[in-house]
């Protein structure tokens, strides 16, 4: 993720509202400058290379298996149906363990409690949550990537042909 600030005065919002526009934003923090009656705002954002907008197709959302090799994707796919069954058994939403963008960090890394801490917002606190079952759970869900890679190979397959 990054940062950004922006100085705005009475009626000079317009650069800010099009940067917010056009970024995943995380946070806004905000500050009044009494001197000379501004606000300053810092922006934590996740870079366009991490997270594209495809606003024109799908309105925001990402279609992860045409942005993701088959096996960067088929990691994901485990990855999310980890994070599915934890929210099941927990009972809270899937995004509250970790949203997309969290997963798509894991891709070029082997999953331990130390590459989950890395992520932004996920520290003890929410690793003892949800951090060590999730570790379990994916010891489990991991033994079916070669699965999912030969099934998303046969379906890249078939809509090339279909191409």
């Amino acid at each position: 993720m990054q940062f950004v600030t922006f100085d705005v005065r009475q009626n000079n919002a317009e650069e800010l509202n099009k940067f917010l526009k056009s970024h995943r934003i995380l946070s806004i923090s905000k500050v009044f400058n009494q001197l000379d009656g501004s606000w300053s705002f810092c922006i934590e954002y996740i870079p366009d290379e991490i997270f594209q907008k495809d606003k024109e197709k799908h309105f925001g959302k990402i279609d992860y298996r045409e942005k993701l090799s088959a096996e960067d994707f088929s990691k994901f796919r485990a990855l999310r149906d980890t994070r599915k069954a934890l929210s099941e058994e927990l009972n809270v939403p899937a995004y509250v363990i970790f949203v997309d963008t969290d997963l798509l960090l894991l891709l070029d890394k082997d999953v331990t409690k130390e590459t989950l801490k890395e992520i932004s917002g996920f520290g003890e606190k929410k690793f003892e949550k949800y951090g060590r079952r999730f570790l379990e759970l994916w010891e489990k869900y991991k033994q079916l990537i070669p699965g999912y890679l030969e099934k998303e190979k046969e379906i890249r397959s078939v809509n090339e042909k279909a191409k």
